[in-house]
């Protein structure tokens, strides 16, 4: 399995235990889902960094977990979600694969927030970026 695959599948597994969004997380949404709150776990550039051999390339991999909820109290849950998002992926910075060097925050995008006013929808952006190992000399990258 391609490495940077690998590390999605990780990040996907980890927040699927998530208590605020009870499972319901996905890869690369394009459309906001109907039943929320949602995540979803997005790939963005690859970019080579740091150290390099003729094994290996260090490569920083940027990933965005995307919010999405619908709430009265809508900063309350965001912040819920928000804190629950970091805490899974940072408690583990390697991500249980042997590859990975670290995880690191990024920063998060303000709320978008539409819809009523009793019960407005929002989306926000959580930035990651993994400093992982990409090697020469093995067929999974």
């Amino acid at each position: 399995m391609n490495r940077a695959e690998a590390i999605l599948e990780s990040i996907l597994k980890t927040l699927r235990d998530l208590e605020s969004t009870q499972c319901n997380i996905e890869r690369d949404r394009i459309y906001p889902p109907e039943d929320l709150p949602a995540l979803s776990v997005n790939q963005g550039s690859e970019t080579p960094a740091g150290e390099s051999t003729m094994q290996f390339q260090d490569v920083i991999l940027d990933v965005s977990v995307e919010i999405y909820l619908k709430s009265s109290a809508l900063n309350t849950l965001l912040n819920t979600i928000k804190s629950e998002v970091y805490a899974a992926l940072l408690s583990s910075p390697q991500l249980n694969l042997p590859f990975v060097l670290n995880t690191h925050w990024r920063g998060d995008t303000a709320p978008d927030v539409s819809g009523d006013a009793e019960r407005p929808t929002s989306r926000c952006r959580m930035r990651f970026e993994v400093h992982y190992r990409h090697s020469y000399t093995s067929k999974e990258e």
